[in-house]
């Protein structure tokens, strides 16, 4: 027998507006509430060709599948046969093969998987290049980067526009920068930190050498050239606000000098390396999975009797992992739905870390704060018990507030806010109430910079409330994180 649902599961199944996001923390059973919708819907005289469901992977499509036959497995008329679950992918590709002539696609085309589409990809870049470079004002342009920073630029470059719906990507025209301004402010806090930021004598040399380069010239008249003999890099703790304005500098010096020709000729590049992409696509009779979503939008806004065919096939749109989505597959969903299907969304702003496929989680933000937008929590954990929760929610608490400002609008718009988590089963007796915490030590870990928006981790947790434990090992030093190596431990008692 399942165990009970929580009065927030209740809801999320039940709710039946327009546009719902739930808010689904670690183990607050999302996976059984959508599970539950979904036979809910089927309840309520939905069939399953009615209700369209997007998951991340293939596997959380067949897990989706076989539990609703599972819960249908006594109903002898029931079939899944006729259900739409599956990633972005797979759905589009099932709709471009329905409609192979207006998509102007073969029907059997094959579906490009990363290993190949890269091998692709490396094929039709050579090629750009050398179709690009047959100028010496070109030539001069590719040799301002090293070859594998291009190849990785332009390959990103093109992805990422791709990702947000352009099929022929087309690099955007940057904010215009002040030069002028942004040295003036330059020269004067390099002034201030070279009398006050208490750093040893080499950088407080550099910091000189900065300034004498800054007065030689007005800042209207000092050249990218001029100012590199200033420019310097330090990972002193003591000056890195000042690192950080110089490279700002650096950048907007470079673009007001540069950058119209080198965006340009840029430009140029990954429109060449599109089009050589394309047509070793098109020899081989094969998509890759940008392709698949891009065709499908296109197939359902150029063609508007199909796209009604399919925004009024759909009473629910359902989107698991939302906080993995992007712009594409935002206007994927929106062209598949009209003003009375209703669209719901499940996701974690806190588990959106992977970037997958150019993932953009100010979309899961925007859309919680749409007002027309319903938002359910989902926080109660029903996964561990009180005491855990209670530790956990105590060493999140700590570790939020070391977060060290001031942030800048880039750092605050990926500053996540610890929320705290809820108990979600019935309280069990307990033979005590200790909680063990054990953490592996730093030593021989590989380091990765977070920059201003990680904590400093230097907690102490004997300031953790209500709970006793255990602590091994130490903690990892400031503004970093780390593979752990798991054999070196050691013991303290918090």
């Amino acid at each position: 027998m399942s165990d009970p649902l929580t009065r927030q599961q209740r809801d999320a199944i039940g709710s039946r507006e327009r546009d719902i996001l739930v808010e689904a923390g670690a183990g607050t059973g999302k996976t059984r509430t959508t599970v539950d919708r979904y036979l809910n819907l089927l309840e309520g005289g939905l069939e399953p060709s009615q209700i369209l469901v997007f998951t991340f992977t293939d596997k959380a499509a067949n897990e989706l599948r076989e539990r609703v036959r599972s819960e249908k497995s006594e109903d002898p008329s029931f079939s899944m046969s006729s259900a739409w679950i599956g990633t972005f992918h797979a759905i589009c590709g099932a709709i471009l093969r329905s409609h192979p002539i207006q998509a102007d696609v073969d029907p059997s085309f094959e579906i490009l998987d990363d290993i190949r589409a890269e091998r692709l990809k490396s094929s039709a870049y050579d090629s750009a290049l050398r179709e690009f470079m047959d100028t010496p004002e070109r030539e001069e342009t590719i040799a301002r980067f090293t070859p594998s920073h291009l190849r990785t630029g332009v390959s990103r470059a093109f992805e990422q526009l791709r990702s947000r719906g352009q099929t022929v990507p087309r690099l955007p025209v940057p904010a215009a920068s002040d030069p002028v301004r942004m040295l003036t402010e330059l020269r004067n806090d390099a002034a201030y930190d070279l009398q006050n930021c208490g750093a040893g004598k080499p950088i407080l040399e550099k910091i000189s050498g900065l300034i004498e380069v800054l007065d030689s010239k007005e800042p209207a008249d000092l050249r990218f050239a001029d100012y590199s003999l200033g420019h310097f890099s330090s990972t002193s703790k003591y000056i890195q606000p000042l690192v950080k304005t110089m490279e700002e500098c650096r950048l907007a010096i470079a673009a007001a000098e540069f950058g119209d020709v080198i965006r340009e000729d840029l430009g140029l590049l990954i429109q060449a390396y599109g089009e050589r992409y394309a047509e070793l696509k098109r020899d081989s009779n094969v998509l890759d999975f940008d392709d698949l979503q891009l065709q499908t939008l296109e197939l359902m806004r150029s063609d508007e009797s199909i796209a009604a065919s399919y925004s009024g096939r759909f009473a629910e749109i359902m989107v698991d992992e939302f906080q993995d989505t992007n712009q594409l597959q935002l206007d994927l969903i929106e062209a598949l739905r009209n003003d009375e299907t209703r669209l719901f969304t499940v996701g974690d702003e806190m588990q959106a870390i992977y970037g997958f496929r150019h993932a953009d989680v100010q979309l899961f933000r925007a859309r919680r704060d749409c007002d027309d937008v319903t938002v359910l929590p989902l926080s109660a954990n029903v996964r561990s018990q009180a005491p855990v929760i209670a530790s956990v929610n105590a060493v999140g608490r700590a570790l939020d507030g070391q977060v060290e400002g001031p942030l800048d609008d880039t750092e605050k718009s990926l500053r996540q806010d610890f929320a705290d988590l809820e108990v979600g089963l019935e309280p069990e007796q307990y033979e005590g109430d200790e909680v063990e915490m054990s953490f592996t030590e730093p030593e021989g870990w590989a380091e990765l910079e977070l920059g201003p928006i990680s904590p400093a981790l230097n907690l102490d947790l004997h300031d953790v409330p209500a709970t006793t434990g255990s602590h091994q090992g130490r903690s990892p030093r400031s503004g970093q994180a780390h593979q752990g190596n798991p054999r070196k431990n050691g013991h303290q008692t918090v």
